[in-house]
């Protein structure tokens, strides 16, 4: 089986995961770039060597179980001493990101100059169906754009009401609120918040959309457009004022009508 890694790499790729997360097989076969077939011979070729465990879930409404990986503490820990010393914890998390999307030349920098002046950053289209079919990338994806330096794509994410329709469906208010603590304690607790800076200054202008969607959270699943009159509703004093309540508006008017 030839896949471009030795099967100490691959073990080593493991410390993208979290404590007790569960993997499917489906989201390791995107990181190293094989199929299903041979994702599942190196999982089992891992469980053999008592380094990781194989179980079966069900995901989502499928019926039918799924595998997956989970790492005992201490080999998780060990996975990511390893990494670190490597230096390869980073383009882990990338190389998992880029098996849904490639990143593009172009990808989005942070330009945020003011609250008042933001020049619009382009994620890539993780609300699409086709990355939701793991059941894994939609709690996960803040977490990963973190961990891979990616914090300019997660500030997009957070301004996209794409995004907050489909982590508020999965993960509900707490998991929005997750997303934008990630991206806060990046700018402002991370080891390489010089390249964050130009955001520092709209720190207040995150948190105030994360309060105006804990407000109008008991709206979300009376439908899209009451949880989108509630919002710029609460948004709508600081129209023309702050790029960011701009942003987040003027991207529920794009696209909200149409039930994304």
């Amino acid at each position: 089986m030839d896949i471009g890694y030795s099967i100490r790499d691959l073990y080593t790729s493991l410390c993208v995961l979290t404590k007790q997360l569960w993997v499917p097989i489906s989201v390791l076969c995107r990181m190293w770039k094989v199929d299903h077939r041979a994702a599942l011979d190196i999982a089992n070729m891992l469980c053999g060597m008592s380094l990781a465990n194989l179980s079966f879930r069900k995901i989502g409404d499928d019926v039918a179980m799924k595998p997956g990986l989970t790492l005992h503490d201490l080999h998780l820990e060990f996975c990511k001493k390893q990494a670190k010393f490597k230096k390869l914890e980073t383009s882990w998390h990338a190389a998992l990101l880029n098996g849904y999307f490639e990143s593009p030349s172009d990808a989005p920098r942070l330009c945020a100059l003011s609250p008042s002046h933001l020049i619009e950053l382009s994620p890539r289209p993780w609300w699409s169906e086709g990355t939701l079919d793991d059941g894994y990338i939609s709690s996960q994806l803040a977490r990963h754009l973190a961990m891979s330096n990616q914090g300019s794509e997660l500030a997009a994410l957070l301004l996209d009401t794409r995004w907050l329709n489909i982590r508020g469906k999965f993960g509900g208010v707490l998991g929005l609120r997750m997303d934008f603590e990630i991206l806060d304690k990046l700018i402002h607790g991370g080891e390489r918040t010089e390249e964050y800076y130009p955001l520092k200054c709209c720190r207040e202008s995150f948190q105030m959309i994360l309060t105006a969607i804990q407000l109008s959270w008991g709206r979300f699943f009376r439908g899209r457009r009451a949880f989108q009159f509630q919002m710029c509703g609460r948004l709508c004093s600081m129209k023309g004022k702050d790029s960011i309540a701009d942003s987040v508006m003027t991207s529920f008017e794009e696209h909200t009508r149409n039930h994304i």
